[in-house]
């Protein structure tokens, strides 16, 4: 409930939350709320399909994205939410930036192949 309003405009928010409004999965994807829309007999190989997409990312990557998100997201402003993700990513980017993932992502991209991700 909280995060609503992050996601939406405040009145659209409000509208969803005061009057318990269920929406469509279309009107969800006009909102921004959801990604994709698909079938349902599609929806286990859509996610299957983006879960193999993201695990063809370097797992550090991952992490300190993931990291940095959510630390963002326990602010409340935009503002202090920027402060704070500018100044504290840093180790989860050091941290990345040391790993021997870097090394193999940079060198699979001069040898034109796919990287061989460890997570260190």
């Amino acid at each position: 409930l909280h995060r609503l309003p992050r996601y939406l405009a405040s009145k659209t928010a409000y509208e969803l939350l005061l009057t318990a409004k269920q929406i469509s999965a279309f009107e969800a994807l006009t909102l921004g709320l959801v990604n994709e829309v698909v079938a349902q007999e599609n929806l286990l190989s859509k996610a299957i399909e983006m879960a193999e997409r993201i695990c063809r990312c370097a797992p550090l990557a991952i992490e300190a994205t993931l990291e940095v998100v959510q630390e963002g997201l326990s602010y409340s402003d935009e503002f202090t939410a920027m402060d704070a993700q500018y100044n504290n990513a840093f180790p989860s980017i050091r941290r990345m930036m040391l790993s021997q993932d870097t090394h193999e992502g940079l060198n699979a991209f001069i040898e034109k192949r796919r990287p061989n991700w460890s997570g260190k």
